[in-house]
């Protein structure tokens, strides 16, 4: 019989320089049923020292870790799928390498498995950058009490939808095996994609864990610091765009757009410019066939597009972009204090 709980699966590709610090933090707090755990590391043909490195935990972890190198990149999509096939446990907690367990949280999580039977998981988490070398976040969400969601719309309008930083995603395995042969919409968002389909049935329950879990590593060469944000969001959107022709209410895409749109696209363009990303006309058709209805995109969007890369280099340029971003999140906080729960 199964004991397993929790397999804590880790996708990595030349993770040398943090997988030290994810693994210290999670043997670090063992508890002492060490059954009721493992931890599940795809190696996505790591070209670094991310193989020996782990290898000298597992000599001391013998029956905890588990490590499997793919014989070539399969890409993080593919390897995010292998994280599950290859776990034994009941649930996966998809973790970055580079993300860090914060104290006492693998047993809380644990106790709270034992207790609830819950199929996705989501989680609070602080964030930290390499960049300021401070945190940027405290308590990612506004949500203050451990809370179930009795339908999928109450879980979309309170949270938005599946966590975006994939370690804030617990799946029950069975649950992402019942559909993880359904083509990706999408490249690099295998976890949105993923947990999507599972929330469409119905009989699905979803709960939300408050205490702050981990911290969110954002590296000073992460993909959120280059043109590729910009990539990645454009995905993102192709994902929602596909969610209307399945069985989703508009009402949860409407909830979704407004999320994700204007200022997550805006943040997208200055980062991606301002490293040297180029909009020729095949990626300025991509954007405006998302957002063509938009009025907001022809007047502020499509023009910040059209200013020459240059001008996103400027500090004063940067400061004030930056300065806006924070009066607007603010503003957004302000709001959200009066629906609370």
């Amino acid at each position: 019989m199964n004991n397993i709980k929790l397999t804590i699966g880790i996708p990595v590709y030349n993770g040398e320089r943090f997988i030290k610090k994810t693994l210290d933090s999670i043997t670090d707090q063992l508890i002492d049923d060490e059954y009721m755990l493992e931890i599940v590391i795809s190696d996505n043909a790591s070209t670094d020292k991310t193989a020996e490195i782990i290898f000298s935990y597992k000599n001391n972890y013998k029956y905890l870790i588990k490590y499997f190198k793919n014989e070539r990149n399969m890409g993080y999509d593919k390897n995010i799928d292998l994280v599950i096939q290859r776990s034994e446990g009941q649930s996966v907690w998809l973790l970055g390498c580079g993300d860090l367990l914060l104290p006492g949280v693998l047993d809380y999580i644990i106790h709270k498995l034992e207790i609830l039977k819950y199929d996705y998981i989501q989680l609070n988490f602080n964030m930290y950058s390499e960049e300021t070398e401070k945190f940027e976040v405290i308590n990612n969400s506004t949500i203050t009490n451990d809370t179930k969601f009795e339908s999928i719309e109450e879980f979309f309008k309170k949270l938005g939808g599946p966590a975006m930083a994939v370690s804030a995603n617990i799946v029950r395995k069975k649950c992402w095996i019942e559909i993880y042969k359904n083509r990706l919409t999408a490249q690099g968002w295998c976890h949105i994609e993923r947990i999507i389909n599972m929330l469409l049935n119905e009989k699905i329950q979803i709960f939300f864990i408050s205490k702050c879990c981990f911290t969110l590593y954002r590296e000073l060469d992460g993909w959120w610091t280059s043109s590729a944000v910009y990539t990645n969001y454009i995905q993102y959107q192709k994902i929602l765009n596909n969610m209307r022709k399945k069985r989703v209410s508009k009402k949860i895409v409407k909830i979704l757009y407004k999320r994700h749109y204007p200022l997550p696209l805006i943040t997208s363009i200055i980062l991606g410019k301002r490293t040297g990303l180029k909009f020729d006309f095949k990626l300025i058709m991509e954007v405006t066939n998302l957002f063509y209805k938009s009025v907001l995109f022809w007047l502020v969007i499509l023009p910040l597009i059209l200013l020459p890369n240059h001008i996103y280099k400027n500090k004063e340029f940067y400061r004030i972009y930056l300065y806006s971003r924070d009066l607007y999140t603010r503003i957004k906080l302000f709001y959200k204090k009066g629906t609370r729960i």
